[in-house]
């Protein structure tokens, strides 16, 4: 899902030359957390590696789909073909998680969730994991001085997912 923020207003006349910056948002919608990444699970490493491994694998492959739809929604909105997604370099991530209404009890813990989701940050980078493991290139790095990470919402929904929203800092 793509959506076009808000311009912010400076105070004071504009600066002739300087184009006004809107801020790029992603929205990126996978599958739930698999349970074998929850901190409080007992597994096996090779059990929790596989784990990280096929979670990153799904949200990289959904963060270029989106990526990929905004790069094609610009170049359709600016009637040009010259348009390249360059990695945030200082940005939001929101994780929000649905959990069906049909389940019962509480909700998750989301400091548990919060942990779970490293394997999810470490897919959205530019830069190589190692092993063959590329990130999708959304941000440039998952340190502090470039992602501010928001607290995790949990909310109840019709599907079980997790939806990372991204949004520059300008």
């Amino acid at each position: 899902t793509l959506r076009r923020l808000p311009t912010s207003r400076r105070q004071g006349p504009p600066v002739p030359g300087e184009a006004e910056m809107t801020p790029r948002e992603l929205s990126i919608d996978v599958p739930s957390v698999p349970f074998e990444l929850l901190p409080n699970r007992r597994k096996h490493w090779a059990a929790h590696a596989r784990a990280v491994r096929d979670y990153g694998a799904v949200v990289r492959l959904g963060a270029i789909s989106a990526r990929n739809g905004w790069v094609e929604w610009q170049m359709a909105e600016q009637g040009t073909i010259d348009v390249d997604w360059m990695p945030l370099s200082c940005c939001t991530v929101q994780v929000v998680a649905t959990i069906p209404r049909s389940r019962r009890g509480p909700l998750p813990d989301p400091d548990n969730l919060a942990a779970a989701c490293k394997s999810l940050s470490d897919a959205l980078t530019a830069r190589d994991r190692g092993h063959g493991q590329v990130g999708a290139g959304i941000i440039e790095d998952d340190g502090p001085e470039h992602v501010t990470l928001l607290p995790i919402r949990i909310e109840r929904g019709d599907a079980e997912n997790v939806r990372i929203i991204v949004t520059e800092v300008v």
